[in-house]
């Protein structure tokens, strides 16, 4: 039967309705997006009963055609994954799960360029400021960090990015911020806490949520405390 298989052209097996109706899903398949060699060869493996001399017949046709080309889908998906200010590691690691040699990726993808890094980085963490109103401004920074590693950049090019962006905004923010989150605390604790006990309690936990401790205690030196302690 293997020895059959292997003798058949591309043609010939298209007269099979089996062999044609799973070309023809591939065609489909393509249609919609650009695909990768390896992308179509696990859809094939998983989603079909052919045998692999069947598959290679079809990977060939396609590969002939220009149907598949590895890597004309590396460049537009690099332009891509640059566009959408993917740092150098995220876009290595995509291409890699597309089933990309390491090869074709460095030859396109190149080296990572610290300059380049940088001001892809820059340009996200400023984008996505805007999204982190409501923050106490090292909560902000937290989010960007991770943000931004998420995104794939080295972590000597986070701070960087995070030292360039205008925090301004967020900390027009903060005291207000921090004024309904020490309300918050207060009525959380003020049923089993009182005084310094209670002040106490409302600090740490608007320590935790990131505001500064100076403006901590501006805000509870304004709120009644009964006998509340100033040592914070």
């Amino acid at each position: 039967m293997t020895t059959k298989t292997t003798r058949k052209t591309f043609e010939d097996w298209l007269e099979d309705p089996a062999f044609a109706k799973v070309y023809q899903s591939v065609i489909r398949k393509i249609a919609l997006r650009d695909r990768t060699r390896h992308e179509i060869l696990v859809h094939l493996h998983e989603h079909s009963e052919l045998t692999n001399p069947q598959i290679d017949l079809i990977i060939k046709h396609l590969t002939d055609k220009g149907y598949l080309d590895d890597r004309r889908f590396t460049e537009s998906e690099i332009r891509r994954q640059q566009e959408a200010l993917w740092g150098y590691h995220k876009r290595l690691n995509a291409l890699s799960q597309k089933g990309i040699k390491a090869e074709m990726i460095t030859d396109l993808n190149g080296q990572p360029d610290s300059d380049e890094e940088a001001v892809r980085a820059q340009t996200l963490a400023k984008r996505r400021l805007s999204t982190l109103r409501g923050k106490s401004v090292r909560s902000a920074q937290q989010k960007l960090q991770q943000l931004l590693a998420s995104a794939g950049y080295d972590f000597a090019v986070i701070p960087q990015a995070i030292d360039s962006v205008s925090f301004t905004a967020v900390k027009a923010d903060e005291t207000t911020l921090c004024v309904t989150a020490a309300q918050k605390a207060y009525r959380k604790y003020a049923s089993k806490h009182h005084g310094w006990a209670l002040r106490d309690r409302c600090f740490r936990s608007l320590a935790q949520q990131g505001f500064p401790a100076d403006t901590i205690r501006s805000v509870l030196d304004e709120m009644e405390f009964n006998d509340a302690s100033s040592e914070h």
